[in-house]
């Protein structure tokens, strides 16, 4: 993974600027960006740059266009991903502290499973984010930017070797 792959997975906020490009009104300002995201006009200059030498994004069309927006990580050990997750971990932490029950949904279940079940439950939920995407990418009229973050994992304590990063 080159060092731009790296900055590009580790910080969640380069895919949500990604992102805002779709919405109705949208500004190609950096100072609309980061007062949408909460971001300093800094980080959002700099993610601008970084998306732009990615060649994900077009600064010199008017509008800004991006030229990619669906990229899926691999599914490989990365402090990247892990970084990524951390950070989104904790922006649903402040949502369900500061959003209205309107505003977002968390939900959780818990079940007894088989676990040579898990793999083929990974496969329905990568299939169930790509189908959700697919719905809601649909609608023309984008006026706001949310984050889906599904959490499935094992709560049982089971001895095992040391995850290798």
């Amino acid at each position: 993974m080159s060092l731009d792959q790296f900055k590009l997975i580790s910080d969640w906020h380069h895919f949500a600027i990604l992102h805002l490009f779709e919405l109705n009104d949208f500004q190609p300002n950096p100072a609309w960006i980061s007062k949408r995201l909460g971001l300093s006009e800094a980080i959002t200059s700099d993610s601008l740059k970084l998306l732009e030498s990615m060649d994900l994004i077009d600064r010199s069309a008017t509008p800004w266009k991006t030229k990619q927006k669906f990229m899926a990580t691999p599914n490989v050990r990365s402090s990247a991903i892990r970084h990524n997750h951390h950070q989104v971990l904790r922006l649903a932490g402040r949502a369900l502290e500061e959003q209205a029950l309107e505003e977002r949904d968390f939900s959780t279940i818990y079940m007894a499973v088989k676990k040579d079940s898990v793999q083929e439950a990974k496969i329905w939920l990568k299939e169930f984010r790509r189908n959700f995407c697919q719905k809601l990418d649909r609608d023309s009229e984008k006026n706001a930017l949310y984050c889906l973050s599904i959490q499935f994992f094992e709560l049982t304590k089971v001895q095992r070797n040391k995850r290798k990063s």
